[in-house]
């Protein structure tokens, strides 16, 4: 009786879990949501999603797409 109510309560926590988003990375790989990056993006689209999350400004991100066409 024990075990089963130790059972609920550890599903209990995953399910809290689950819907506050929080996911293993074993789940988050077959889904856009918080994937590694795969290794066939280009410097470019890296480049250009730092900039669009504001990571760089726009000087910086013109100097490095320069350098990284030339």
């Amino acid at each position: 009786m024990m075990f089963f109510g130790f059972f609920l309560f550890i599903l209990g926590i995953g399910v809290i879990a689950y819907i506050l988003g929080w996911r293993p990375d074993f789940l988050k790989q077959g889904s856009n949501y918080g994937s590694p990056r795969q290794p066939d993006d280009s410097a470019l689209e890296i480049l250009q999603d730092r900039y669009a999350r504001g990571e760089i400004d726009e000087d910086e991100y013109l100097r490095m797409k320069r350098n990284l066409k030339s």
